[in-house]
């Protein structure tokens, strides 16, 4: 399945991976007709996904203080 970006407030097709809205019924894209346990699925990935998401944004935002620290460093 694909990975969702934090931000984002789609789901993924548990068929297809095709990104969808909350509330739809089926997949745009393979037609899919979603059931309550599809739905607690793509709630669990949407989850998961946003906590990864942030240790990502994390580990970026370090980098960049990092990067400041080396160029303020340099600078004097």
């Amino acid at each position: 399945m694909k990975k969702l970006g934090s931000i984002s407030k789609k789901y993924a097709c548990v068929s297809c991976g095709y990104w969808v809205v909350k509330g739809v019924l089926a997949c745009g894209n393979c037609l899919h007709e979603f059931t309550s346990d599809d739905c607690d699925k793509m709630m669990v990935e949407y989850q998961l996904n946003k906590k990864e998401g942030f240790s990502d944004l994390v580990i970026i935002m370090l980098g960049v203080v990092l990067l400041i620290g080396l160029i303020l460093m340099v600078t004097k």
